[in-house]
């Protein structure tokens, strides 16, 4: 499901943020300092009885001190630069979440993340065609080099969909299928990536879905 979760009104309900946010500062402590990420979820979320989509965006936000300090060092906060690799299917996701309202974090690292991700299989639909214009709008004059899991299904049409964009438009995109973007990444000159490990291992990085949709509405945690 790309769009929102009936199941998030509830679970993310303006009332219930604030337990969240302790939620979120409590896990990134004890991450912070070495504690097992398993056991500090399980013991975060059981004292603040969250369920389970709740426990799910909490780790997913949490993050120790030192690495968000270390991922702000490499952060690109300015104008693009001439060329960017983009963790295909993580980046396009997360705008299509956010122009279908469904629930997208600011994390503790100020990384823009959705709850769900693809496992599988993707389809793409008009939602992915509007987030691919919106990121175009975005990255005037970049190079985009767009790397597409291979395993997932349909990642062959959707890297096809991303060059037939780029012909239409006199585009500097390309794209591809790869096994796995978290081992090419790395060696970006710029990665666009909300992938925390990728991102560490990244001389820099952007956080392409907040340049796309500046004005997403997002939940910070």
């Amino acid at each position: 499901m790309r769009g929102p979760d009936p199941r998030d009104a509830h679970s993310f309900a303006a009332e219930r943020l604030g337990t969240l946010q302790e939620a979120v500062t409590d896990l990134s402590w004890l991450l912070g300092r070495g504690y097992s990420a398993k056991a500090s979820a399980k013991l975060v979320g059981d004292r603040l009885q969250l369920d389970g989509r709740q426990r799910h965006a909490v780790g997913r936000a949490s993050v120790p001190e030192a690495l968000c300090v270390s991922r702000s060092q490499t952060r690109v906060v300015g104008p693009l630069p001439p060329e960017v690799w983009v963790d295909g299917f993580n980046v396009l996701i997360t705008v299509e979440r956010l122009l279908g309202g469904a629930i997208v974090m600011r994390c503790r690292d100020g990384v823009l993340r959705d709850i769900g991700g693809v496992h599988g299989t993707f389809r793409p639909t008009d939602a992915t065609r509007s987030a691919i214009a919106h990121i175009q709008q975005a990255t005037p004059g970049v190079r985009l080099r767009w790397l597409f899991d291979a395993p997932i299904s349909n990642s062959g049409r959707v890297a096809e969909l991303i060059r037939t964009t780029a012909k239409e438009y006199e585009l500097p995109w390309e794209a591809e299928t790869v096994q796995s973007p978290d081992g090419v990444l790395p060696d970006a000159p710029c990665a666009a990536t909300g992938d925390g490990p990728v991102i560490d291992r990244c001389a820099s990085w952007v956080d392409l879905p907040a340049l796309a949709v500046p004005g997403g509405d997002v939940v910070v945690l």
